[in-house]
């Protein structure tokens, strides 16, 4: 089977390249090995929320420019973030997904156990508060479902209060809810949002949440609905008394599905192929180039394009893995950033900054991988498997995914407007 790019993994930075490519007309192939990342993300997207200092950061934009040299950003060059930035916007928009949030100013997320984290980009129908933490209402109702154990809302009620904000917590009970709380493994976000996929169960529940209702100025619930889009989020925002925004739970995240299934879906509108259960096993490459991959369910078949992109993911999604001799890419080994001695990867302390997060597929400017130092000309690496910046202290791993993905799909449209 011949493409015009092929890219391995499925996952945010995969399907960002993937529907940028198929939106110019490429024939696009993405091989998926399975879940991704996505389905645990919090509903927010991060550009760059925190320094090398630990500080928290207001303007990403100008921050990235003090970045090192390693850092994915300053690979496919800072003057470039601004302009990728929009286009994500715009990507998420064409997908049918709603978000709010600027590149050039950081907003306020409110993390599942009420940590009040930096973001760039959230769903439309989630609450978030300026730098200052000053949130948009004086008071808010949490109505949480009864017997949902993945929204710990003690934490939130008093996030809340540390920023001058009356809360009140309640639990509502539903009768078509009752059926699943006979099991405490079943009162789980995905299988409640199937419950709630009924305009009937969402009717009972508007009533039970005006119910509980005062003087509070907006009510808050579970991100616990909308698997495919948030039509259902929008009819119960209809059906209440007060203006309504939902609050991320401990994942797997039903807005992580949504986003999966959102992107997936216009991605395969365009006349994308989406390969499900495909994990490439190998390789063939010869003069600095890959001529074709192999996927494991298709051992007969070899896979061609012109353009190929590497988009694996980290550890979690085993685009790097630990060996007792070290740090491997397993499709290709390809060179990686990351020391031999096994004694450097971590650090003694706990909470300090783990070396082991900033390890990754060694690239140059532009993002083209190597192997025993002779570049593949034809090859980017994208997203979390790159090396060069620690994703948990600064909070740029969606920023990093989409970014360097629009880079490379930016840079394989151009090569094939010259070809």
């Amino acid at each position: 089977m011949k493409f015009s790019t092929i890219i391995i993994g499925g996952g945010l930075s995969g399907l960002t390249a993937g529907i940028t490519l198929a939106e110019q007309g490429q024939r696009v192939a993405v091989l998926a090995a399975g879940q991704s990342r996505l389905h645990f993300t919090s509903g927010s997207m991060e550009l760059l929320g925190y320094n090398a200092k630990g500080e928290q950061v207001d303007c990403p934009l100008d921050e990235c420019r003090s970045l090192p040299a390693s850092h994915p950003y300053q690979k496919i060059g800072v003057e470039n973030l601004a302009s990728y930035a929009q286009m994500a916007k715009k990507l998420f928009a064409n997908a049918g997904i709603e978000v709010v949030g600027y590149e050039t100013m950081n907003h306020i997320r409110l993390s599942p156990i009420g940590v009040l984290k930096p973001a760039w980009l959230t769903l439309g129908d989630y609450i978030t508060a300026n730098m200052a933490r000053q949130f948009p209402f004086q008071s808010v109702l949490i109505a949480n479902i009864a017997g949902y154990i993945d929204m710990p809302t003690p934490f939130l009620k008093s996030a809340f209060e540390k920023c001058g904000v009356k809360c009140r917590v309640v639990e509502v009970k539903t009768p078509m809810l009752e059926n699943l709380r006979r099991s405490q493994t079943e009162m789980r976000a995905t299988n409640i949002a199937r419950v709630l996929s009924e305009q009937s169960a969402v009717d009972q529940l508007s009533v039970e949440i005006n119910r509980s209702v005062n003087r509070e100025q907006a009510i808050l619930i579970p991100a616990v609905m909308g698997i495919t889009d948030n039509s259902i989020v929008q009819y119960l925002r209809r059906m209440v008394t007060r203006p309504l925004f939902c609050i991320a739970t401990l994942p797997p995240a039903v807005t992580g599905v949504r986003l999966q299934s959102r992107l997936r879906k216009y991605f395969l509108s365009l006349g994308g192929t989406y390969m499900l259960g495909s994990t490439v096993r190998e390789a063939n490459i010869s003069s600095g180039k890959i001529l074709s991959v192999a996927a494991a369910n298709l051992p007969d078949q070899k896979l061609k394009a012109n353009n190929y992109i590497l988009a694996t993911g980290s550890f979690m999604g085993n685009g790097l893995i630990a060996t007792q001799s070290g740090v491997i890419e397993p499709i290709m080994n390809l060179d990686v950033d990351a020391p031999l001695d096994r004694e450097l990867w971590t650090a003694e302390n706990l909470n300090e900054s783990q070396p082991y997060m900033e390890f990754g597929v060694k690239t140059a400017l532009g993002l083209h991988p190597s192997i025993d130092g002779k570049t593949i000309t034809n090859l980017w690496a994208v997203g979390a498997v790159l090396s060069g910046h620690n994703p948990i202290k600064l909070a740029d791993s969606s920023g990093v995914d989409m970014l360097t993905a629009l880079h490379a799909a930016t840079e394989i449209i151009q090569t094939e407007k010259n070809r």
